[in-house]
């Protein structure tokens, strides 16, 4: 390597968790794991969840629950007993804290794509008809000499007995 030079790790996806078909299949279950600390990192995750079974992936929220807990989300690919797993993943202790954890109340969902609704643009109706303070008229018609028709009558109310009374 030369003299200046040194060598950087390429951020992305931990290489040990496949991405491949992680939110089509239905084999796979999501457990939801609460009191972390506030500052765990995925890695810190990794060797005493693959140890539990086939892992998916890890999500740690970056938020706290309604108890005040930050929770993660581990999925696991075709679990043979799902209890075995809530067990497994309750007796892990992170940083000095033993995780509580249960099978998760709904699967993840393929993330779909949020945009604008497209609803055609309603614009006001705008009176195109330009009127100045030059008697009504604009200035080409100053220019070439037309007169200003004047504005029809104002139309009788159409019931007119109300107003008698």
């Amino acid at each position: 390597m030369a003299i200046g030079w040194r060598v950087v790790r390429r951020k992305g996806r931990t290489p040990e968790i496949p991405s491949k078909d992680r939110f089509d299949n239905p084999d796979i279950t999501s457990f939801y794991v609460n009191n972390l600390p506030g500052d765990t990192f995925r890695k810190e995750l990794l060797a005493p969840c693959y140890a539990l079974g086939n892992l998916v992936d890890i999500y740690i929220a970056g938020r706290r629950d309604a108890v005040g807990f930050f929770f993660a989300f581990i999925r696991y690919e075709k679990p043979p007993n799902p209890e075995i797993i809530v067990k497994g993943l309750a007796e892990i202790v992170c940083r000095g804290r033993k995780l509580n954890a249960n099978i998760a109340k709904r699967n993840r969902q393929a993330a779909k794509k949020q945009g604008r609704p497209q609803v055609a643009a309603q614009r006001p109706v705008i009176n195109t008809t330009r009127r100045y303070a030059n008697g009504g008229r604009t200035f080409a018609d100053v220019t070439s000499g037309k007169t200003p028709t004047p504005p029809p009558p104002p139309l009788p109310p159409s019931n007119s007995s109300k107003f008698l009374r």
